[in-house]
Formats: structure tokens, C-alpha cells, sequence
């Protein structure tokens, strides 16, 4: 996901530099690209190049995830196996993220066992000593919401809920595209369920998700708010009030 990856990176401009030496003064909230220009954009260069890599090792294995998702699989095991042999934890775990972005590929089309397969993916990842990262965790949440689509209905939005226990077990910290995807998961769930007990159902399960976020201290965005819409619109005539609401709160809070 390549949101995913620009959160990993920002991780590294949390550092507190307050130097003055090479003519530009910096500061805490400038992005490393404008602290280390070449070095920076070095990394990214880098970056792109071994996702790309990774995404032609991975080539075999998105044709086939829709067709013959075992046969995938089977595929994606082997290309694994190569990238571990490199050492190279950036580039491990780079391919298990996209492999994991397969899975919610699968999961959007309707495969039903695609969440099964990336909770496998997961495991091995962890298994083989590779450490799942924010964007690890967000993809595994992404296929728990798409997998609503296979029918599981209720039951995706509770895979979501532990996904976020096991993401606090593993001490990281979730954010604003965690909780959309839960909130994504709640949405789906109550379109599969339909009607007015489907915006009831929810309705809570979204705001249950809110009050996570409120929490744990993540600003709700525009597209935190575009997903409980969607949940509205599931609705019959109790949507409109639940989207008069939902859109008040969004201008109150400068979204």
C-alpha cells in the first residue's frame, strides 16, 4: 500500500534537530527531504527500487490469486524464500507487506479464504523472524474489512477488533488508516446485513470505532467521515439524520 509506505517513513522525521550548520536552520517538523536532500532522496529511490523488485518476484502470484488462490500462494511461498535469503529486513518485509496486499486484492473480489490465507501470511512473517510493521498491521486490517464482502458479515468487524488487539500485543501504535479500515469493516458489515438493522448494527460499531480513536488519541480525517456516511447510507430513514450528524461534526472539527 503505498500510503502505508509514507507512514513508515515518517517515522524517521520524528527526530528533534534544532542545527543551524549548511545555511538552513532546521526544525522538528520539516521532513527529512528538506534536512538531508540527497540522502534523503536516496533512501526513497532506494525504496521504490526494492518494491518494485519485489512486485516482479510477486507478478506470478497476482495473476493467479483470483483463479487459484492455493496455486498464488504455493507461488508467493517460493518468492519469499528468495527474498529471505538476501538478509535484507527492509526487502523482507517489504515482500510479506505486498504479499499481504494480495490477500486483500483477493479479499475484495469475494475469495473466501482470504483473511485465513493472510493470518498464514502473518504468521510465517513472524515465524521466520521478519518483524510486522504499522503498515503490515493496516493491510491484515484492510483484508479483515474486504472480507465482508465474502459474506462474513458481523464477523469481519470482530476480525478487525482483533487486529487491533494483536497489533497493541505487538506494540504498535495504530492510526488514522487502522481505524478507517475498521470503520471500512463496520460499513461493509452492515451492507451485507442491509436495511435499517443493518445502519443500527452499524451505526454503533462505527461509533464503538470513534470512540477507539478518541482514545487512543488519532485524529479523525475526511475519510474517517466518508466511511461512516457510508454506513448512513445503508440505512432507510433513520440515514439522514446519521448523516446530518456525522457532516456537523466534521465541519465542527475543521475536516
Amino acid at each position: 500500500m503505498a500510503a502505508g509506505a509514507g507512514v513508515e517513513g515518517a517515522e524517521d522525521g520524528d527526530e528533534r534537530l534544532d542545527d543551524t550548520k549548511g545555511g538552513m536552520q532546521k526544525k522538528a517538523w520539516m521532513p527529512p527531504e528538506l534536512l538531508q536532500p540527497e540522502a534523503a532522496w536516496t533512501d526513497m529511490r532506494d525504496m521504490g527500487k526494492i518494491r518494485d523488485e519485489c512486485k516482479a518476484l510477486l507478478a506470478d502470484s497476482r495473476q493467479l490469486v483470483l483463479k487459484d488462490l492455493q496455486l498464488a500462494k504455493t507461488k508467493w511461498e517460493t518468492a519469499l524464500d528468495t527474498v529471505e535469503e538476501t538478509g535484507e529486513e527492509v526487502r523482507v518485509v517489504t515482500a510479506y507487506n505486498l504479499v499481504l496486499n494480495l490477500c486483500a486484492y483477493a479479499a475484495t473480489r469475494g475469495q473466501p479464504r482470504a483473511l485465513d490465507t493472510a493470518l498464514d501470511v502473518m504468521s510465517r512473517m513472524v515465524e521466520r523472524g521478519a518483524r510486522p510493521t504499522l503498515v503490515s498491521f493496516n493491510t491484515l486490517m484492510n483484508v479483515c474489512a474486504k472480507s465482508a464482502a465474502a459474506d462474513l458479515g458481523e464477523q469481519a468487524v470482530t476480525n478487525a477488533r482483533t487486529v487491533l488487539s494483536m497489533m497493541e500485543d505487538a506494540n504498535i501504535r495504530p492510526d488514522a488508516i487502522t481505524f478507517t479500515s475498521m470503520l471500512d469493516a463496520c460499513a461493509r458489515a452492515a451492507a451485507v446485513r442491509g436495511g435499517r438493522g443493518g445502519w443500527t448494527r452499524g451505526w454503533q460499531n462505527g461509533q464503538d470505532v470513534l470512540d477507539l480513536m478518541r482514545t487512543k488519541g488519532v485524529r479523525r480525517t475526511a475519510m474517517t467521515y466518508n466511511v461512516m456516511i457510508s454506513i448512513c447510507i445503508t440505512g432507510a430513514s433513520a440515514r439522514l439524520e446519521g448523516q446530518s450528524y456525522i457532516l456537523q461534526e466534521a465541519v465542527d472539527r475543521g475536516v
